[in-house]
């Protein structure tokens, strides 16, 4: 018998009862069954604990089994690892876009015209006193044509308009281009400097000291004893003159030459004779020369002659049994006069031009004969004419006389050279220190590297336009990529701002008196930069700058492949490898070899030109080991080749 004992945690619990056991004895049992079953309540939790910790020992060994399972390869699997992983291609799309070239360089960006502050020359101050700065500019100042821009030993130094810098002092009697320059100005200003011309003169030194006096300056000008001395300086070159003319008279009375008129009349003659010589060598030649082709035209005339009364007369004297070819039949009596009459007429056309011949070589000769004399006649009345002439002209015994001349004209110039002393010290004049002439006005003070007390020597500063540019250099090698009016991409370092420019020139970098590779003296040139948008970067004046110039690119969208996809072949032409079939786990796939036209080649792309190419095809670039293959055709870990 079986009594089932239910305990409170669901567990159960069989009791089984002998069979033959008693009443009693089951109700005992039965009794006891209750605290049996509190018994194995806690028996049920620790084999639950048991059971737990017996699984978990068995996951873990399994897992354990697994790993240890993938570690272990057999021999075969470790040979196909061995085995070299099969290459593929690396293949990329044939595309079409714009391609461009560009040029990099670095800049800076400046202001436009900069003009050395350099003083022409000395300032008008008294001999031996010292030339120093006593008054400057502040750095940022607009100077406009007109105003002061510095201060040299209390005397001014003005700023005018030219590109011709001063570089001698200009007074009374000066002439040249730098007077024309200071005029121009002088006009533009206002002060009227009478006509403007190359002559430094008196209304241009009154416009100059009106300049001046307005200024707030006087002009440099003559005391009342340098205006006596430029009189007295003045009559002394009035009265050399007199004696000069008075000198030469005398001398021309003592020779005892004839009256112009005469002298004119024999160099006339003198110059037709000598006209005359080279007219009649040339008729000569000109007539020589008909003859002898008449000569030649007449002997072709007798030898063609000669020839067809030969050709005549073999004919005729071959006639007599021959076939006529005319009648195809042996020649007749009638045919045979023909040929008769035909040869006469020969002979009779020879012995004219045999005539014709001997009247063109007796012509030849007289017509020789003539020119010849015509020739030396032409010389002889050259001869005849310079004879004339020399003894008309003999000079006589005038040492005297000319002596006189001569120490007349060395007073006058003496005189006059005195006076053109005096003139440049005295009257208004223009030292070369107190005008600076630059290209722009107004202009700027951009830079400034003197200050009151030191010498007016050296560069003083720098003058500027308001507008900027970018300065850049290139190397003398890469200068033919970069031509003016190329559109240029301009960007400024360490800041988010873009603009675009044009290149406006190329040359020798400017001078910079703290550089001494500067000027001529560096290895590379200078590319000015104009920005589109004069003020965008008046803000950004001597910042760094980026500048990209475009120096090729294509004429709208072209075929490109990577330059990698390029090959040579044996005959030095230029191709790609074109996957015609893809590899597959069953087949190793296709490619073509396609002839290319090679253009333009930026940042690792070409163009190509081929119409066996169109845009989408595959080319070849390399290989690939990125896949190994096993043997039934599924995909392993490889390395990249």
């Amino acid at each position: 018998m079986a009594v089932d004992d239910q305990p409170a945690d669901g567990a159960t619990i069989d009791h089984t009862v002998e069979d033959g056991a008693t009443g009693d004895q089951a109700v005992e049992i039965a009794d006891n069954a209750g605290w049996r079953a509190e018994a194995s309540k806690a028996d049920g939790r620790r084999r639950r604990r048991q059971g737990a910790l017996v699984i978990g020992v068995a996951l873990a060994s399994a897992a354990a089994g697994v790993l240890v399972g993938t570690r272990i390869k057999s021999p075969a699997d470790e040979a196909a690892e061995r085995r070299p992983p099969a290459a593929s291609r690396i293949t990329v799309p044939v595309e079409r876009r714009v391609l461009s070239s560009s040029l990099v360089l670095s800049g800076e960006v400046r202001y436009n015209e900069p003009t050395p502050i350099r003083l022409g020359g000395s300032v008008g101050v008294e001999e031996g006193e010292t030339q120093v700065i006593t008054a400057v500019p502040e750095i940022g100042q607009l100077v406009q044509e007109g105003d002061l821009l510095f201060e040299v030993t209390s005397r001014p130094v003005f700023v005018l308009q030219g590109d011709l810098p001063m570089y001698r002092r200009l007074a009374s009697g000066s002439q040249g281009p730098d007077v024309l320059q200071l005029e121009t100005a002088l006009d533009r200003l206002g002060f009227s400097p009478g006509q403007i011309d190359n002559v430094f003169d008196e209304a241009t030194a009154a416009a100059v000291s009106e300049f001046y006096t307005q200024s707030g300056y006087e002009a440099e000008g003559p005391s009342r004893s340098q205006r006596d001395e430029l009189r007295t300086a003045r009559q002394a070159v009035t009265d050399a003159e007199t004696a000069l003319r008075a000198a030469r008279d005398e001398l021309e009375r003592d020779k005892g030459t004839l009256p112009e008129s005469q002298l004119l009349q024999l160099r006339q003659a003198l110059a037709s004779a000598e006209a005359a010589v080279p007219a009649a060598e040339g008729a000569a030649t000109r007539a020589a020369d008909n003859a002898a082709l008449e000569v030649r035209t007449a002997t072709v005339s007798r030898d063609s002659a000669r020839t067809i009364r030969d050709a005549a007369r073999t004919i005729r004297n071959a006639a007599p049994g021959s076939i006529d070819p005319q009648t195809g039949e042996p020649y007749s009596a009638e045919g045979i006069a023909q040929l008769d009459v035909q040869l006469a007429t020969a002979e009779e056309t020879l012995v004219r031009a045999e005539q014709a011949l001997a009247t063109a070589i007796s012509q030849q000769q007289a017509t020789t004969a003539q020119v010849d004399v015509d020739i030396q006649a032409a010389r002889d009345n050259l001869d005849l004419a310079r004879l004339q002439y020399d003894e008309a002209t003999a000079p006589v015994d005038t040492s005297a006389e000319q002596a006189a001349v001569e120490q007349a004209q060395r007073s006058l110039d003496a005189a006059a050279a005195d006076l053109a002393r005096l003139e440049a010290s005295v009257g208004v004049r223009v030292s070369p220190g107190e005008l600076l002439f630059v290209p722009i006005t107004p202009t700027n003070v951009t830079e400034l590297y003197a200050v009151p007390g030191s010498p007016a020597t050296d560069q003083l500063g720098t003058l500027s336009t308001a507008e900027t540019l970018v300065a850049s250099r290139v190397s003398r090698g890469d200068s033919g990529l970069v031509s003016v009016g190329a559109p240029v991409t301009i960007e400024l370092r360490d800041l988010a701002f873009e603009t675009t420019g044009t290149v406006v020139s190329i040359g020798q970098p400017r001078e910079d008196p703290n550089d001494p590779n500067s000027g001529g003296g560096s290895s590379r040139l200078e590319v000015l930069i104009a920005p589109d948008q004069p003020g965008e970067l008046s803000d950004y004046v001597f910042f760094g700058a980026r500048v990209t110039i475009d120096i090729a690119a294509t004429d709208g969208e072209v075929l490109t492949v990577p330059v990698a996809a390029l090959t040579v072949g044996p005959d030095g032409s230029s191709r790609v490898e074109v996957e015609t079939a893809p590899i597959t786990t069953d087949d190793s796939g296709a490619t073509e070899l396609v002839e290319v036209e090679v253009g333009l080649t930026s940042q690792g792309l070409v163009e190509v030109r081929s119409d066996d190419l169109d845009e989408g095809d595959l080319v070849v670039v390399g290989t690939s080991t990125d896949v190994r293959r096993n043997e039934d055709g599924s995909g392993g870990d490889g390395d990249s080749g």
